[in-house]
């Protein structure tokens, strides 16, 4: 009896497997004869040179003016976001008052004069403070050291006593600018826009293996890391950006004059920063239980948070080192990957567009290349509106819903032109036909 059934239901199984397996091949065939490939793989082609556009480091004007109209309005809509969840376990030191004069040297090694460094004596002394605990979660110390002084070795040994800290490199035509001591370092770059000298995409890999301190600090801190396979970048598996807009999650910042102890920043929203030799003070005077506390398990960013190193940005001025901060939490947030749902999302509303150019449109009397009237620019104005119209829909969509900007602009005058063009040999073609018939 049970074999009886079991027959009956391998014979019903395979029976509706033959089925779906007949079927898959109609519709294959059915594509093939009605040449939907072509709409299928100039979808896939635009899709994937919309991932290469949008992976560029430097933004493009239409992109930043949109972004910065959407960050009004949701800003207006919904308020600024909250910044306590992120500050609590942070702990900003300015060292912009803190400087010393060395020695200038030229390239032969001839004393020039003096310039201006942060102070070593200073930095050394902090990091043999924190070095003695070595409870925090990690230090960035955003100051760049290429220039020799006669407090080096001080600041070598302090160094070496302080774990999970990370300074800067620079890239200079080609040429990386490494650190004088032996401490872990990694590229920082400020890439501004062509148009409006803003920043406002960091990239974090640079020529493919070049780790920026971002990625560094998501790599050791939350144990993962971003890779390049081909010609994409990928996080754990997960198609992702190499360079994006940043959300800034903390981007106002004040001096701390009033407190006299070591305090959290979790007591408010707002977040504080110490001048450097005020800082030595709290460490100086607090005591082995308080500092170890303060301490404990925080995220050290060490800078100018005034003047010298300050950039425009879409929200305004922020000093480099919280740019830094900030692209760090939109790895840890997962905003520099593509999710799956916006990849279908983009490639049916590529393919949708591509069958209406390729096979729904039909022909009509354009003058592309003489004779250009007042009719044919007005088409082809329209056209472009109305493109327009439609990707900044799906821009503002794209935005709120997965935090990434669509270029609008370029792609509606890539369809826009594509249109007009397949109008024109639609109608062309026709009129050969119609010639061959008559003849």
């Amino acid at each position: 009896m049970f074999m009886k059934l079991l027959l009956t239901y391998l014979r019903t199984f395979y029976a509706a497997f033959l089925k779906i397996i007949v079927r898959i091949y109609t519709i294959i065939i059915w594509i093939i004869s009605r040449k939907i490939s072509i709409v299928f793989w100039h979808s896939f082609l635009i899709l994937t040179l919309t991932y290469f556009w949008l992976n560029q480091p430097i933004a493009h004007d239409s992109e930043e003016k949109f972004l910065t109209n959407l960050v009004i309005v949701k800003e207006v809509l919904f308020g600024s976001e909250a910044s306590g969840t992120y500050t609590k376990d942070l702990i900003c030191i300015n060292t912009h008052y803190s400087k010393q004069l060395v020695d200038a040297y030229s390239a032969f090694g001839l004393i020039r004069g003096e310039s201006v460094i942060t102070d070593r004596i200073e930095l050394a002394t902090l990091f043999n403070a924190i070095g003695q605990y070595n409870n925090h979660a990690y230090i960035v110390c955003d100051i760049m050291f290429d220039r020799v002084s006669q407090y080096d070795n001080q600041l070598e040994q302090a160094f070496r006593k302080t774990k999970n800290i990370i300074v800067p490199q620079h890239l200079i035509n080609d040429s990386l600018i490494k650190p004088i001591f032996s401490v872990n370092s990694a590229l920082v770059m400020y890439l501004s826009s062509l148009y409006s000298n803003q920043f406002s995409k960091f990239q974090i890999l640079w020529h493919d293996s070049l780790k920026s301190i971002p990625i560094c600090m998501y790599n050791a801190i939350d144990s993962k890391n971003v890779i390049k396979k081909g010609w994409f970048y990928f996080d754990d598996g997960r198609l992702c950006f190499n360079s994006s807009f940043i959300d800034f999650k903390v981007k106002d910042i004040k001096w701390t004059e009033s407190k006299t102890t070591l305090g959290d920043n979790s007591v408010d929203s707002d977040l504080y920063y110490y001048d450097l030799a005020q800082f030595l003070k709290l460490i100086k005077y607090s005591n082995k239980e308080e500092t170890l506390r303060f301490l404990k398990d925080k995220i050290i960013l060490i800078g100018s948070f005034e003047k010298e190193d300050i950039h425009n940005t879409i929200y305004g001025n922020v000093p480099g080192i919280l740019i830094l901060y900030n692209t760090y939490l939109n790895l840890k947030e997962g905003l520099h990957i593509i999710p799956v749902l916006l990849i279908l999302v983009l490639f049916v509303v590529y393919l949708i567009l591509s069958y209406r150019i390729f096979y729904a449109l039909p022909g009509i009397k354009i003058n592309l290349l003489s004779k250009i009237n007042k009719s044919s620019l007005w088409l082809l104005l329209s056209t472009l509106l109305s493109y327009a119209a439609l990707f900044s829909l799906l821009s503002i969509i794209t935005y709120f819903v997965f935090h990434i900007i669509i270029n609008i602009y370029l792609i509606a005058l890539y369809f826009s032109l594509l249109e007009l063009i397949m109008k024109y040999l639609k109608r062309k073609n026709l009129r050969k036909n119609k010639l061959k018939s008559s003849g």
